[in-house]
Protein backbone atom coordinates (compact mmCIF):
# COMPACT_ATOMS: atom_id res chain seq x y z
CA UNK A 1 0.00 0.00 0.00
CA UNK A 2 1.38 3.41 -0.97
CA UNK A 3 0.15 6.66 0.57
CA UNK A 4 0.84 9.91 -1.24
CA UNK A 5 0.85 13.03 0.91
CA UNK A 6 0.55 16.29 -1.00
CA UNK A 7 2.50 19.35 0.07
CA UNK A 8 -0.67 21.44 -0.18
CA UNK A 9 -2.39 19.16 2.39
CA UNK A 10 0.50 19.67 4.83
CA UNK A 11 0.62 23.41 4.18
CA UNK A 12 -3.05 23.84 5.01
CA UNK A 13 -2.88 21.74 8.17
CA UNK A 14 0.30 23.33 9.50
CA UNK A 15 -0.86 26.88 8.88
CA UNK A 16 -4.45 26.41 10.04
CA UNK A 17 -3.95 24.18 13.07
CA UNK A 18 -0.43 25.00 14.26
CA UNK A 19 0.18 28.58 13.08
CA UNK A 20 3.23 27.71 10.98
CA UNK A 21 4.57 30.41 8.68
CA UNK A 22 5.22 29.48 5.05
CA UNK A 23 8.94 29.27 5.80
CA UNK A 24 8.32 26.95 8.77
CA UNK A 25 6.09 24.76 6.58
CA UNK A 26 8.78 24.48 3.90
CA UNK A 27 11.48 23.74 6.45
CA UNK A 28 9.36 21.10 8.20
CA UNK A 29 8.21 19.42 4.97
CA UNK A 30 11.84 19.29 3.85
CA UNK A 31 12.68 17.35 7.00
CA UNK A 32 9.59 15.10 6.73
CA UNK A 33 10.80 13.90 3.33
CA UNK A 34 13.77 12.23 5.02
CA UNK A 35 12.15 10.62 8.07
CA UNK A 36 13.28 7.20 9.18
CA UNK A 37 10.98 4.59 7.55
CA UNK A 38 9.28 3.53 10.79
CA UNK A 39 8.62 7.14 11.78
CA UNK A 40 7.48 7.99 8.23
CA UNK A 41 5.01 5.08 8.26
CA UNK A 42 3.57 6.24 11.58
CA UNK A 43 3.38 9.82 10.31
CA UNK A 44 1.58 8.77 7.13
CA UNK A 45 -1.00 6.73 9.05
CA UNK A 46 -1.59 9.64 11.43
CA UNK A 47 -2.03 12.14 8.61
CA UNK A 48 -3.96 9.90 6.21
CA UNK A 49 -6.21 8.00 8.63
CA UNK A 50 -6.03 10.00 11.84
CA UNK A 51 -4.59 6.90 13.49
CA UNK A 52 -3.06 7.67 16.89
CA UNK A 53 0.66 6.88 16.65
CA UNK A 54 1.83 4.05 18.89
CA UNK A 55 5.47 4.55 17.94
CA UNK A 56 8.03 4.40 20.74
CA UNK A 57 11.71 5.26 20.37
CA UNK A 58 14.19 4.90 23.25
CA UNK A 59 11.21 4.34 25.58
CA UNK A 60 9.69 7.69 24.57
CA UNK A 61 6.27 7.67 22.98
CA UNK A 62 4.64 10.07 20.59
CA UNK A 63 1.95 10.76 23.20
CA UNK A 64 4.54 11.71 25.83
CA UNK A 65 6.07 14.26 23.48
CA UNK A 66 2.65 15.74 22.72
CA UNK A 67 1.37 15.81 26.31
CA UNK A 68 4.44 16.16 28.53
CA UNK A 69 6.67 18.19 26.23
CA UNK A 70 3.80 20.14 24.62
CA UNK A 71 5.09 19.45 21.11
CA UNK A 72 2.78 19.69 18.15
CA UNK A 73 2.47 16.44 16.14
CA UNK A 74 4.87 17.53 13.40
CA UNK A 75 7.51 18.47 15.94
CA UNK A 76 6.97 15.16 17.77
CA UNK A 77 7.50 13.11 14.59
CA UNK A 78 10.65 15.06 13.78
CA UNK A 79 11.89 14.57 17.34
CA UNK A 80 11.28 10.79 17.15
CA UNK A 81 13.25 10.74 13.90
CA UNK A 82 16.10 12.64 15.57
CA UNK A 83 15.93 10.24 18.51
CA UNK A 84 16.37 7.28 16.16
CA UNK A 85 19.22 8.88 14.24
CA UNK A 86 21.11 10.58 17.09
CA UNK A 87 19.72 9.36 20.42
CA UNK A 88 22.49 10.78 22.60
CA UNK A 89 22.03 14.37 21.38
CA UNK A 90 18.24 14.14 21.21
CA UNK A 91 17.99 12.81 24.77
CA UNK A 92 20.29 15.57 26.04
CA UNK A 93 18.04 18.15 24.38
CA UNK A 94 14.97 16.53 25.91
CA UNK A 95 16.60 16.59 29.36
CA UNK A 96 17.06 20.36 28.99
CA UNK A 97 13.76 21.45 27.43
CA UNK A 98 14.05 24.83 25.80
CA UNK A 99 11.98 26.81 23.36
CA UNK A 100 14.10 25.33 20.58
CA UNK A 101 12.88 21.81 21.40
CA UNK A 102 9.34 22.65 22.44
CA UNK A 103 8.29 25.44 20.10
CA UNK A 104 9.31 26.95 16.80
CA UNK A 105 9.91 30.66 16.57
CA UNK A 106 9.73 32.69 13.41
CA UNK A 107 12.81 34.17 11.82
CA UNK A 108 11.34 37.63 12.43
CA UNK A 109 11.74 37.10 16.19
CA UNK A 110 15.54 36.78 15.91
CA UNK A 111 18.07 39.57 16.37
CA UNK A 112 18.72 41.38 13.05
CA UNK A 113 22.24 40.02 12.42
CA UNK A 114 21.21 36.45 13.22
CA UNK A 115 17.96 36.88 11.25
CA UNK A 116 19.89 37.57 8.03
CA UNK A 117 22.14 34.52 8.41
CA UNK A 118 19.29 32.21 9.35
CA UNK A 119 17.08 33.52 6.55
CA UNK A 120 19.86 32.98 3.99
CA UNK A 121 20.34 29.41 5.23
CA UNK A 122 16.59 28.70 5.13
CA UNK A 123 16.35 30.08 1.60
CA UNK A 124 19.26 27.86 0.55
CA UNK A 125 17.64 24.77 2.12
CA UNK A 126 14.27 25.51 0.50
CA UNK A 127 15.97 25.85 -2.88
CA UNK A 128 17.83 22.55 -2.30
CA UNK A 129 14.65 20.64 -1.54
CA UNK A 130 12.69 22.32 -4.36
CA UNK A 131 9.38 22.02 -2.52
CA UNK A 132 6.34 22.96 -4.56
CA UNK A 133 2.58 22.44 -4.51
CA UNK A 134 3.19 19.16 -6.34
CA UNK A 135 5.75 17.77 -3.87
CA UNK A 136 4.67 14.38 -2.58
CA UNK A 137 5.85 12.10 0.19
CA UNK A 138 5.41 8.46 -0.84
CA UNK A 139 5.19 5.93 1.94
CA UNK A 140 4.95 2.18 1.37
CA UNK A 141 3.04 0.42 4.14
Amino acid sequence: MIIIIKYFQLLNDMKRNYNYSLRQVNHTVGKLLFLDNEVKRSFAEWLDKGKEPKIKVANITFQELIIDMEMNPYRAFLFLDWLKKDPKTALKALARPTDVVRHSISVDQLAPDLRERVQAELDRKIEETKISDETEIKVTL
